[in-house]
């Protein structure tokens, strides 16, 4: 889990008309994880 004081950017993005999304969730050490999700929000961290 990142800690808060790890971020320096977020943003999130919401979509109503799409049911899956892809998250992709930059970690402390510049790799990315990508999630599929049935959620209408998509929230995208970056980590310097």
């Amino acid at each position: 889990m990142l800690k808060e004081d790890k971020v320096t950017s977020y943003k999130t993005f919401y979509n109503e008309d799409l049911r899956a999304i892809t998250q992709l969730i930059y970690d402390k050490n510049g790799n990315i994880e990508s999630n599929f999700s049935s959620i209408k929000k998509t929230l995208c961290i970056i980590v310097e």
